[in-house]
């Protein structure tokens, strides 16, 4: 393996070790297997190696356990510390602090970050790290490593992400996924600077990261530096038509447990014999008003019966897209909606994601994004909450939020009543949608749970219009 330039390699001094001085229990054991010492001398290691080091690459370190890679990968990390870039290793994580709070930040774009690695759900944002399982603490730890590199390598400080024993306690999906994550990470606009070094027995998650160069060690302590993979080895997903008992396995996995309303259609995604996710498709809600930003006035003529009878006949919904956990950051969910929009149902095809901010695999797909400003009934009530000091993440907690309501009242806080207004307010706001009308004469209670799940998600609607078509 040559360089082009001095500052493509670095060259890195082996760790030697020397053998110890043989033992009598040494002796014994060796005498009794009928062998001498001298036949299991290990040759030197090489004393130095040329390694390749360009930004925006990867190396990957394998061999057999007890070859030495860990300890060349020290070598590595003491050569470049050396010379004065930044390492960044793979952290420890506090047990009982949650995964949003961990990644810190604002918070959606903690929640992109915890997306990315394939930590897209509620759950995963809110629970702590010790509650994750093994293979989602990688990600995590993965994905805090990732944000860390990108600080070091702003303003192009050279930093090296290293890994060492890559893959060795994950299962199969979990290391693939995490070779597939770094590659494309690796590959986005301001990653020049940085370089991601692994170590790794498991040839899966080397071929999955498909490394730049390969440092081949071999058990007598040989060392020989290679190209890596030319060609992108692909993940085989098989996608194919499922049923209701497919949606039913991971419909638990999803932020909104449960199956949609009227689903027509399902698709599966299948990694080896495995269930890697699942599409369903619905019948579309006769009522939405971000429609017609996405199609005109196709399904708003005035003739209410005739909208709906369009809407019915010439609109299907994507209402759910799972991922089993150990799939995600596959550019599984990807792929399924990518499969419906080749042959879909109807020719518009539409879908609400409440996490279309922090993981846009529906802008990915082909779709159409709209970012939708708070209606305006939603807009009110969340300016009344704020008026009798309930922000709008204490939303979150809807019992707490009647207990704040309460201690205004008791402080005198507002004249009329903190908890009168707003019970005002919350059967104003319910009576102003046919979604929410039949709510509007019941208790305090459940009008604020109603509102705290409505009034301050920020959805993204997608409309996709197949070839043709208006």
């Amino acid at each position: 393996m040559t360089c082009d330039r001095s500052s493509d390699c670095v060259r890195i001094v082996r760790t030697r070790h020397e053998a110890p001085k043989p033992t009598r229990s040494v002796c014994v054991a060796a005498s009794s297997l009928g062998v001498v010492l001298d036949d299991l001398a290990i040759e030197p290691r090489p004393r130095a190696l040329m390694l390749p080091w360009r930004g925006g690459e990867s190396i990957a370190i394998v061999g057999p356990s007890g070859s030495g890679k860990s300890t060349l990968l020290g070598d590595v990390v003491a050569h470049v510390k050396g010379r004065g870039e930044r390492v960044v290793q793979l952290p420890r994580v506090v047990a009982d602090k949650a995964c949003i709070d961990l990644v810190g930040g604002e918070p959606v774009e903690a929640m992109r970050r915890l997306a990315r690695a394939g930590l897209g759900d509620m759950r995963a944002f809110m629970c702590g790290a010790g509650q994750l399982s093994t293979g989602q603490r990688a990600r995590l730890r993965l994905a805090l490593a990732m944000q860390h590199a990108e600080r070091c390598s702003r303003g192009g400080m050279a930093t090296a992400l290293v890994v060492d024993e890559f893959g060795a306690t994950w299962d199969g999906a979990t290391t693939r996924a995490m070779g597939m994550l770094l590659r494309r990470w690796l590959g986005e606009e301001g990653q020049q600077a940085v370089r991601v070094v692994v170590a790794s027995t498991d040839e899966a998650a080397v071929a999955a990261l498909r490394p730049a160069h390969v440092v081949r060690l071999d058990a007598r302590g040989g060392a020989a530096v290679v190209a890596g993979a030319s060609a992108r080895p692909r993940l085989h997903v098989r996608i194919e038509r499922g049923v209701a008992e497919d949606l039913a396995a991971l419909a638990p996995l999803h932020y909104r447990a449960g199956s949609p309303a009227t689903v027509v259609g399902v698709l599966v995604a299948r990694v080896g014999g495995a269930r890697a996710g699942v599409l369903a498709v619905s019948m579309p809600v006769l009522n939405a008003t971000w429609r017609q930003v996405a199609w005109g006035d196709r399904f708003a003529t005035g003739d209410r019966r005739r909208d709906a009878a369009r809407i019915n006949r010439e609109l299907r919904c994507i209402s759910r897209v799972i991922v089993e956990p150990a799939y995600r950051s596959m550019g599984i969910a990807r792929r399924l909606v990518e499969h419906y929009l080749a042959a879909p149902m109807t020719r518009r095809t539409e879908a609400l994601a409440a996490m279309g901010h922090a993981a846009p695999f529906f802008e990915a797909a082909g779709m159409c994004a709209y970012h939708l400003p708070p209606a305006q009934r939603h807009a009110r009530l969340l300016d009344a909450f704020e008026h009798v000091g309930v922000e709008a993440w204490r939303l979150a907690t809807p019992g707490l939020v009647l207990e704040r309501l309460h201690a205004r009242d008791r402080v005198g806080t507002q004249a009329f009543g903190a908890t009168a207004f707003i019970e005002r307010e919350l059967r104003s706001w319910a009576r102003r949608s046919g979604a929410t009308a039949s709510m509007a004469k019941g208790s305090v209670g459940a009008l604020v749970e109603a509102a705290a799940r409505l009034i301050v998600a920020r959805p993204v609607a997608y409309a996709h219009c197949a070839s043709g078509g208006r």
